[in-house]
């Protein structure tokens, strides 16, 4: 597969910058970034740093004009004074040196939402039980402009360079969006450094298989342990490899259970349930959060799975690990529908 770059969304303290000579801030950060992935920034942003950058160079003005080197150096006071701002300001817009995707909130049916959010202190607000706190619009604007921007994208994830605690706390229910703090943290997250020549050594060695290349990487996905997932085909087979920080940390053959997990669901057979249970249960730390969901909502639903609990170990313990592992993020009228024996597994 060719490999895209991986989106980025910025929000303005990660790019604050009052100063005159370039648009955009934090630059070594961004530097770094523009090499790996692609930049987006929300259009509030975008006029928060403009705004800024009017406010730093306002205030700069009064004081030249009254410093004493300006009249001791015969400098025109009339023509400090005005000085178009605006139109430096957007001078600089245009000739920033780094590509960046801009991105606006068009759906303002989520201004409802928002005011909700705002009276009941629920992140990105910040929390106040006594009175309505509108501390943290701006990052409520940036949360609902992400969120109809990954409903248009066809990518698997983003990654969204904020420090702001409330705003990484808004994002927590959604397995796709990855609050980091710097670059050398997304990185860590990143799939991108799994595609250089370097790593694919690792592989390679780890693997044993001198065939593997960076085009043998035909998917990739987050597990709902939240490390690195890669489906990678070779001539003779394909490996499924789960990596943290950089370091393979277990590997199978022959991965297929994409088409299980949909047969699973379906299953109208007793014991053909009870083989693709069999046969998924080996892969249960590398399935995604949503696979996971999938098929804990399908142990409530089919009859056919709910009925393979009392047939044995095999899917007490693959329900169990899948449940351990994202058991938490379904609806609580779904939690309470999953057997005992599966929502105790393992204590």
């Amino acid at each position: 597969m060719v490999h895209s770059m991986e989106k980025v969304i910025f929000d303005t303290n990660s790019m604050r910058n009052t100063e005159a000579k370039n648009f955009l801030g934090n630059r070594a950060e961004l530097e770094k970034f523009a090499k790996v992935a692609e930049l987006v920034i929300p259009d509030i942003v975008i006029e928060e740093i403009k705004n800024q950058k009017v406010r730093n160079l306002s205030s700069k003005r009064s004081s030249f004009l009254s410093n004493p080197f300006h009249w001791m150096r015969d400098l025109d006071e009339d023509s400090t004074k005005h000085f178009d701002i605006d139109g430096y300001i957007s001078k600089l817009e245009d000739d920033e040196p780094l590509d960046y995707r801009v991105i606006e909130l068009s759906n303002y049916a989520c201004l409802a939402e928002m005011k909700n959010m705002a009276l009941k202190g629920l992140p990105p607000f910040e929390k106040d039980t006594k009175e309505c706190n509108d501390k943290g619009f701006k990052d409520a604007y940036i949360y609902f402009t992400i969120l109809e921007f990954i409903q248009s994208i066809d990518d698997k994830y983003v990654f969204v360079v904020s420090s702001d605690g409330r705003l990484k706390d808004a994002f927590a229910e959604y397995s796709n969006v990855f609050v980091v703090k710097s670059f050398d943290e997304f990185m860590q997250r990143s799939i991108t450094s799994l595609f250089d020549d370097y790593f694919i050594d690792k592989i390679k060695e780890e693997l044993a298989d001198e065939t593997i290349t960076n085009q043998s990487i035909v998917d990739y996905w987050i597990s709902a342990k939240d490390n690195q997932i890669l489906l990678i085909d070779t001539p003779t087979t394909n490996y499924i490899t789960e990596v943290d920080s950089g370091e393979i940390i277990s590997f199978e053959k022959n991965y297929e259970p994409m088409q299980q997990i949909d047969e699973l669901i379906a299953s109208t057979n007793f014991s053909n349930t009870i083989d693709l249970v069999t046969r998924l249960k080996r892969f249960a730390s590398y399935l995604s959060e949503e696979s996971i969901i999938r098929i804990l909502q399908a142990l409530v639903d089919n009859s056919q799975i709910r009925g393979t609990v009392g047939a044995g170990d095999y899917t007490i313990d693959f329900m169990g690990e899948v449940y351990e592992i994202a058991g938490d993020k379904l609806p609580v009228e779904i939690q309470e529908k999953i057997p005992e024996r599966i929502r105790t597994w393992g204590l």
